[in-house]
């Protein structure tokens, strides 16, 4: 499925960071993409070409490559299809004897690269990347789902990788170059295990075109896929949605609630007679079934989010000296959890559910996490002002150390 983009309005517009999925799958709706897309159907969707050149730079690419510390499985070698081993382009490094580290050998990697080889960067969404995180972040809250980045980059017309599926679904973003790609219809749909998995595709792709920059590629999992690069540097982004909750999820959560009934922690009658058998069966299908009664997707879904991890920021130094002095007005104050969590009110207090914990505050903040949980980032000048007399520093500090929310100078973290 193609759709044509809305035309940009100026030139300011094609370099904006995208700041919603709904803005991301333009012109469909968030609701649409979700409702008709997601999971279902792959769509190609044209873009300016400058649409996504903010989110990494060969610049960029070339000082996450020259760290000592970026090194497999952070990154790859690709040539044909099958992986170069890393003894190829590594070396170690030594200080005074002593083992330190390993490297790219650029002398090699470049040999690699001109042959045909590709390069694989993953795990980007960990490198602190501002473009890539926030990209990330919006991701993760619209599909309620971790989000990895990888990168991958060629120069010659040379496949990287043969046709494969994978168990997750891709969204990928042409940065650079262009890349002809084939999607094929899944032959066995929902299969999580590639080891396990027997067939091939069809001869006839589902669809088949060209990537180019600026263009946005879905691609649901268990979908056969190839990309055949043109000649000339090409890097592309695959932001990739590692999980994807199916009745087997479900199935585990009932498991866990029938923990608390009696019958399910007591032995299983192996000899009794057959009558005090099929008494056990009968009184297993009821409890089974008053478990399915009180069973709600809505709660299952909640109880999912509400354990999901949030993202990793410390907020030095201030949740280490809550004395150091006022917080400075010109911060953000940026929301962690990752999952799009609700607020219950109940005796005079709030309580938020999130990071596997339940949070209790006085019933007289919920205003103030509620606006936070919703912008996400604010400023801290502009939250006080939203909520006078009430934003106070303990309570900031207070959110800090319980892992809610972090300080920063920057807007993107």
């Amino acid at each position: 499925m193609d759709v044509e983009e809305s035309p940009m309005r100026d030139e300011a517009e094609s370099t904006k960071w995208i700041q919603s999925l709904a803005e991301l799958v333009a012109p469909l709706t968030a609701d649409h993409f979700l409702r008709e897309i997601c999971g279902k159907t792959p769509i190609h969707m044209k873009g300016h070409p400058e649409r996504f050149a903010y989110l990494l730079t060969w610049d960029s690419l070339n000082a996450m490559l020259s760290r000592d510390d970026f090194e497999g499985p952070k990154f790859e070698v690709v040539k044909g299809g099958k992986m170069v081993p890393p003894a190829e382009y590594r070396e170690r490094i030594e200080y005074n004897g002593n083992y330190q580290a390993q490297r790219i050998n650029l002398g090699k990697l470049n040999h690699l690269c001109r042959e045909g080889a590709s390069l694989v960067l993953k795990f980007l969404q960990r490198e602190r990347h501002k473009p890539i995180s926030h990209l990330c972040r919006i991701l993760e809250l619209a599909l309620a789902s971790d989000v990895h980045v990888t990168a991958i980059a060629g120069w010659h017309d040379t496949q990287g990788f043969s046709t494969h599926w994978d168990k997750v679904d891709v969204f990928v973003m042409q940065v650079e170059g262009k890349k002809h790609w084939r999607i094929f219809p899944p032959t066995q749909r929902y299969h999580d295990d590639p080891d396990q998995f027997t067939g091939a595709p069809q001869d006839n792709p589902y669809w088949e075109g060209d990537l180019n920059p600026g263009d946005f590629l879905y691609i649901p999992r268990g979908w056969w896929h190839d990309a055949h690069p043109s000649v000339g540097p090409v890097l592309h982004l695959s932001f990739i949605k590692m999980k994807s909750l199916t009745g087997l999820d479900l199935a585990k959560h009932v498991l866990n609630r029938l923990a608390c009934y009696e019958p399910f922690r007591s032995d299983i009658p192996r000899y009794a007679n057959t009558s005090e058998q099929e008494a056990y069966i009968s009184m297993f299908r009821k409890t089974v079934n008053e478990a399915m009664d009180k069973l709600s997707l809505e709660g299952f879904l909640q109880e999912v989010d509400s354990k999901a991890p949030g993202i990793s920021r410390p907020t030095l130094p201030w949740s280490a000296v809550p004395e150091h002095g006022p917080l400075p007005e010109i911060a953000w104050v940026h929301w962690l959890p990752t999952r799009m969590v609700g607020l219950k009110i109940s005796d005079g207090k709030v309580t938020v559910d999130a990071l596997g914990s339940t949070f209790s505050f006085d019933e007289a903040v919920g205003p103030i996490l509620k606006d936070l949980m919703e912008s996400r980032t604010v400023r801290l000048s502009e939250l006080r002002a939203m909520h006078p007399g009430k934003v106070t520093d303990t309570f900031v500090i207070e959110l800090t150390s319980l892992g809610l929310v972090a300080i920063a100078f920057d807007r993107d973290i």
